[in-house]
């Protein structure tokens, strides 16, 4: 059982750069003359979240960045607690007071200017990335309804713009700039990224799903998150499915329809009994209403499991033949591709995702290559069999995209510690300052 890393590990890997690579703009503000009224204005309107020298972020341009990341988090089925919440956004303060320290560094050092070649290429750069991003996101269906204008002004509402990849890309060269300058290395073996996949992802997974089949099931086996942590106990069976016969299943449909006529009228029977009883009127003839509804709906419910019933009868030949071509060493296989090739259930025994009836038919299948006897469910006559067990416990990354995405993570995260690491002294150089509380969270 493989589930895709790709578009868990994309989501961490955005958020991270929108974090720690841009997202935003620096603004400085000048020294000596005061700042014209209208831009005083418009600037105390917004609140200082980190400041190193005349290097300022405000809270909209981080809070849009730590919205993202809390958001990545709700779509791969995995939301943070309050704590938690309130650990990532000190965590989106440290990276961006990281890179003020950086930028404030730089300048100091008179690195701060990139020569016009390098500009101009960011600048080339970021047109490109913008183009690549939009087409991919007119390509999806989030966007099949808006126009192309409609579009372009979405992402610009939410910061994606070509200003948005070029202050991402200006912050990937000063960090690979200051990182030069103090000679600081990152290397990476794969036994770093085998550890890192362990402890940031197969351990999580484990956590959350180990002794929880039904949230494991829900989010992971029929949902769209990830795991990289199977359970125990998994089987896959392939199944045959027989389908009610078109006679049966008209004939249960005009049952069903006269069921829910008489239970109209059975409330409506109700409803009129309790408003009568409060005004102390007679309620014989609502009772008796009321008593033959139900008498109708209990022959209806039996008349129902007759032909329920009669479903097995009707399929019994059928039922018969699959049985009878086993016997005669055709494989279960083989047969499957006369009804649904692809039809297959991921049993376990704590599972709550399917009928009781098809529960008590899995169970009867103890060997690999048993079949069951046929199980009588809502959509047909059932014929199961126990194909192979699923390995349980961490899904190999054996995918080399997959690695390579580990990878990256890995380097952006011991990037970050290093930075971390050096830039520490220089915050009292440069009297940084942080306000968690601009943040909502």
């Amino acid at each position: 059982m493989r589930y895709k890393i790709t578009a868990l590990i994309l989501a961490l890997l955005t958020s991270f750069c929108l974090v720690a690579c841009g997202g935003s703009k620096t603004e400085e503000l000048p020294s000596g003359s005061e700042l014209p009224k209208e831009t005083e204005q418009k600037e105390t309107e917004r609140r200082v979240t980190v400041q190193a020298g005349d290097i300022i972020y405000y809270s909209d341009e981080i809070q849009r960045n730590l919205d993202l990341l809390l958001e990545d988090y709700e779509l791969t089925g995995n939301p943070l607690t309050g704590e938690e919440r309130a650990a990532a956004a000190q965590e989106i303060v440290d990276e961006y007071s990281i890179r003020a320290l950086i930028k404030a560094q730089l300048k100091k050092l008179g690195l701060d200017e990139p020569d016009k070649n390098t500009l101009y290429d960011m600048r080339s750069d970021a047109q490109t990335a913008y183009d690549a991003y939009w087409k991919k996101f007119r390509d999806s269906e989030a966007s099949a309804s808006y126009t192309d204008d409609e579009l372009t002004a979405y992402l610009e509402e939410n910061g994606i713009n070509i200003d948005y990849f070029f202050e991402e890309l200006l912050n990937q060269y000063e960090t690979e700039k200051i990182m030069e300058y103090y000679h600081i290395n990152i290397e990476i073996t794969d036994a770093d990224v085998d550890a890192f996949y362990k402890d940031n992802y197969v351990q999580m997974s484990r956590e959350r799903y180990e002794n929880n089949i039904p949230l494991f099931e829900e989010e992971v086996l029929y949902g769209d998150s990830y795991s990289a942590y199977v359970p125990e106990g998994y089987r896959l069976l392939h199944q045959i499915v027989i389908p009610v016969p078109e006679n049966i299943l008209k004939e249960l449909k005009q049952v069903e329809e006269e069921a829910n006529t008489y239970a109209a009228q059975a409330e409506e029977a109700y409803n009129k009994i309790a408003e009568l009883a409060i005004e102390g009127k007679d309620t014989k003839q609502q009772t008796e209403l009321y008593q033959s509804a139900m008498d109708h709906i209990d022959e209806l419910s039996v008349k129902y499991g007759e032909l329920w019933q009669s479903v097995l009868a009707a399929t019994n030949d059928e039922c018969d033949e699959v049985y009878a071509r086993l016997q005669m060493g055709e494989s279960f296989e083989d047969l499957m591709k006369l009804y649904d090739p692809e039809d297959v259930l991921f049993y376990h025994e704590k599972s709550q995702v399917w009928s009781e009836e098809l529960m008590a038919g899995a169970r009867t299948l103890i060997n690999k290559g048993d079949v069951s006897q046929p199980t009588l469910c809502s959509d047909g006559v059932h014929i199961l069999c126990y194909y192979d067990d699923i390995p349980g416990g961490e899904d190999k990354l054996e995918n080399e995209e997959d690695r390579t995405m580990l990878r990256n993570a890995l380097i952006q995260q011991k990037t970050f510690d290093k930075l971390k690491e050096l830039t520490e002294p220089w915050a009292k150089e440069f009297d940084l300052v942080t306000d968690l509380s601009t943040l909502q969270y």
